[in-house]
């Protein structure tokens, strides 16, 4: 595997500092723009107010690193990949009606945990702990454990741990531990809390729906073992991208034996069907 180049940090003018890597692409090579969620941090700073989290802030702190590395990517894209987690245009967020409506589609509600990262101060949260059940070695325990209100408070409050997964080292938990460490929570648990708080809704009601349609190819891939985000919710709102003209070219790929984190369980593009 190639050898990555060194970090690089960039301080938005008056707003947060970001750690990136940015390998130059090769000549007339596309750039791929990979963009991480929940809950990789590392040296990226972590403002402790959650209205720093909103998605119309952020897009424009990464279009400024884009302009700063003089790179196009978006004139490049050929297609846009969503991994485990779809793409759905903006709409108001409300909590309690997504875990009925997932509890009446798939038989359990699938947004618990949301409750207890909105209700929890991040400074409270050992960072040991929730790891562990993150990223368990049992797909079955994000449904049992995690996905059901309440049941992560259990897991932290009684100090339960789970064993590492199989396609994670000891050295790579202990990294990520130490990220939690140095770091804390706050940044993971202020993307959820602006979310169910809906601090984008008065940007996202200035832009024409007709700009949350994607025109290109898009993919959504999901894993048949993934309890967070179902195959078949994915596959549904893929369905629905088509029949309602915002994803008129989608296509969803359902992994054999994939969970939630395809990427660290089956690294490379060629296992998504993709080349580059």
């Amino acid at each position: 595997m190639q050898e990555l180049p060194p970090k690089k940090i960039f301080t938005v003018q008056e707003c947060p500092s970001y750690a990136y890597v940015y390998p130059t692409a090769k000549e007339k090579q596309p750039t791929f723009l990979l963009l991480h969620g929940f809950p990789s941090y590392g040296n990226t700073d972590k403002p402790a107010a959650f209205e720093e989290y909103a998605f119309s802030k952020m897009s424009s702190h990464i279009a400024r690193i884009l302009d700063h590395e003089r790179t196009q990517v978006i004139g490049y894209f050929s297609a846009l990949v969503f991994v485990s987690v779809p793409y759905s245009p903006p709409h108001p967020f409300d909590l309690g009606a997504l875990n009925a409506l997932t509890k009446d589609a798939v038989g359990y509600e699938k947004y618990g945990y949301m409750s207890y990262f909105n209700e929890t101060d991040a400074s409270d949260i050992n960072s040991v702990l929730p790891l562990s059940l993150v990223y368990p070695d049992k797909p079955e325990l994000h449904k049992t454990e995690l996905c059901s209100r309440g049941k992560i408070k259990e897991w932290v409050e009684a100090r339960k741990t789970a064993p590492l997964p199989r396609w994670e080292s000891q050295e790579e938990r202990e990294a990520r531990i130490k990220l939690f460490e140095k770091g804390g929570w706050t940044g993971s648990t202020n993307w959820y809390k602006s979310v169910i708080r809906n601090i984008d809704a008065d940007a996202e009601s200035k832009i024409s729906p007709t700009n949350f349609a994607i025109t290109k190819p898009v993919i959504f891939m999901g894993g048949d073992m993934d309890y967070l985000t179902r195959p078949e919710l994915m596959a549904h709102l893929a369905e629905q991208g088509k029949q309602e003209d915002w994803l008129p070219n989608v296509e969803f790929k359902t992994v054999t034996g994939g969970s939630h984190w395809l990427m660290l369980e089956q690294p490379g593009f060629r296992y998504f069907g993709l080349t580059c």
